[in-house]
């Protein structure tokens, strides 16, 4: 039984990771750099020049990979003491 929840745990894992930790990564990095590249008018796409959508973008961002953490440490925190009981 342990085996499965260890496998379902480490599923749910890498599902957390890939929809919220890879979009927020990517959200983050691009709205920083619309902030410090895009507002000089030198973004590579057209709306990284307003400010207010590449602040948007780092403020999604952040909030997402805040949830994902809070997703994530439970399940991390269940998954260790899984290990710690076999």
């Amino acid at each position: 039984m342990n085996h499965i929840d260890e496998t379902n745990i480490t599923k749910e894992i890498g599902r957390i990771i890939f929809f919220l930790g890879l979009p927020s990564v990517a959200i983050c990095g691009i709205g920083l750099y619309g902030v410090f590249v895009g507002n000089h008018g030198e973004g590579f796409f057209s709306f990284l020049n307003n400010e207010y959508i590449s602040y948007g973008m780092v403020t999604v961002g952040g909030i997402m990979y805040f949830v994902e953490m809070a997703l994530l440490l439970p399940l991390i925190k269940r998954k260790s003491d899984n290990e710690k009981s076999l």
